[in-house]
């Protein structure tokens, strides 16, 4: 085995696993739109059961998917769900004494 084939092994192996709340997702019927367009992607390893909580469990492969692809497929099916993006530090402007 080269290792570059060794290297691909061991990037399909690797997995995470994150749960979102998408507090659209009422019924069976909506998990089931959800994760019939996420099963589309190669990077997705397997959808959770269906739970009356709204969340919806997901294993992906980082190397060949990223959280912000998942995050516009649900929300382009018209979902939103409660990623929340970090912002960035903005110091406070220095005001002169007096």
């Amino acid at each position: 085995m080269s290792i570059y084939d060794k290297i691909r092994q061991l990037e399909n192996e690797r997995s995470i696993t994150i749960r979102l709340l998408v507090p659209d997702m009422t019924t069976m019927e909506d998990y089931s739109i959800i994760a019939a367009e996420l099963r589309k992607y190669n990077g997705i390893q397997a959808i959770g059961p269906y739970t009356n909580n709204n969340i919806l469990k997901i294993s992906y492969s980082p190397s060949s998917l990223s959280l912000d692809t998942i995050d516009y497929v649900i929300s382009r099916l018209g979902y939103s769900q409660n990623i929340k993006k970090k912002g960035f530090y903005q110091a406070e402007p220095k005001r002169k004494g007096g």
